[in-house]
Formats: structure tokens, sequence, C-alpha cells
């Protein structure tokens, strides 16, 4: 997981790297911006990136906002091709396209203290898990409200999703063939969430400072 340093003030600050597929990649803001500001675009997601790249942020309405990387003009640019000023508070969820290639991309920030709670939406969403570090789905993550049936997606290298359903009599999420879901959400992801429920949440602990 990430390694850490105290550095800047009060806040606990550090970096995770992944490694992208070739093509589309679901990322997940894990870090806060530091003294207490939210990060842009450009100081939170840092990378080896050829101009063409694309970030597509999710937001709320299950709409996104796209954003390309020019070298040239600064790094990531929105659609009228002005520097990206846009803000990623902790858990937002985006897509992140490589197309020709796989690279290394660094997300760093201050780390969280205490618990990251997101309140879920009814229907289908992209959502991330706030946390710099490998999460077990079943055992890492509190979650509160869900219905039997939910659905959750994690994205696969080839493109497909690995699906997983809530049985909350069985003990929680499950895998294709009716077993406890084993599988660990790999640092700075995101997934696909599809509930039915009007007040599902989760809770992950973050860093105890």
């Amino acid at each position: 997981n990430a390694p850490l340093s105290a550095a800047v003030e009060s806040d606990v600050v550090g970096y995770t790297t992944i490694t992208t597929n070739v093509g589309f990649n679901m990322v997940g803001i894990v870090f806060n911006g530091l003294e207490g500001q939210t990060a842009t675009l450009n100081e939170i997601l840092l990378g080896d990136f050829q101009d063409g790249d694309v970030v597509q942020v999710y937001s709320d309405n299950g709409e996104y906002t796209p954003y390309s990387y020019w070298k040239d003009f600064g790094g990531w640019l929105d659609g009228e091709y002005n520097p990206a000023s846009i803000k990623l508070p902790l858990g937002t969820a985006l897509w992140l396209q490589t197309p020709n290639r796989s690279t290394e991309v660094t997300l760093k920030g201050a780390v969280l203290s205490g618990e990251y709670k997101y309140q879920c939406k009814t229907g289908l969403q992209m959502i991330s898990f706030g946390v710099p570090k490998a999460l077990n789905l079943n055992t890492d993550i509190t979650w509160q409200g869900l219905k039997d049936g939910d659905v959750l997606q994690v994205h696969q290298p080839n493109g497909d999703y690995l699906p997983f359903s809530y049985w909350k009599d069985f003990g929680g999420w499950l895998d294709g063939e009716y077993n406890l879901a084993t599988i660990t959400i790999p640092v700075g992801s995101s997934v696909w969430l599809q509930t039915t429920s009007t007040n599902a949440s989760f809770t992950v602990k973050g860093s105890s400072k």
C-alpha cells in the first residue's frame, strides 16, 4: 500500500502507484488535497501520460465530464482546451483511458484520518472507497442498508466485468457460484454498484494518526 510520511503540517501525506491496462480503466481518488484543500486533476493524477489520453469524471447524475491530456499545453485540459480546473474530492470515481499502452500512474495527497463514509444512490452508480489501500469486499468495508440481490461489478483488464451479488443471510457479497466473495479491490480502483435501496451506505477505516 501507499508509503506514508509525516509532512505538511498536520497532514499525513502519501502516494500510490497503479498500472493502467490498455484502454479504459476505472480509477478512484483515494487522497485529499493538502492543508484541507481539494486537489485539482493536474495536482492529484500524475504519470507518463501521452497526448490524447482521456479522463472522464463521473458525477452523481450518471454523466461524465471529459478531459484530455496535451503535454505542450500544460497537462489535462477541459473541453474548451483550458487547463483543467476541476477539483476531485476524496472518493471521486473516473475513467482513465490510455488508448494504446499500459502506463504507471501516481495518485498523491493527504491521507484521510478517521473513516470514509459514502451514502449510496438508488440505481447504478460508480463508486470509489476513499482510502489508499486494497480492500476485501466483505471484511474491510462495512456495508449498511443494502438489499438482497444488489449487484457490484469489478472491471477486468480484458474489459469484462466480474459480478458479485449481495445476500445478507449468506454473509454478504457472493461470487457467481454463490460462494462468499474473497476478492480484494485494488488500491485506487472504482467499481459499479447497483442497489434498489434508498438508504444504502458503506464505511471504510482511514488512517489513524
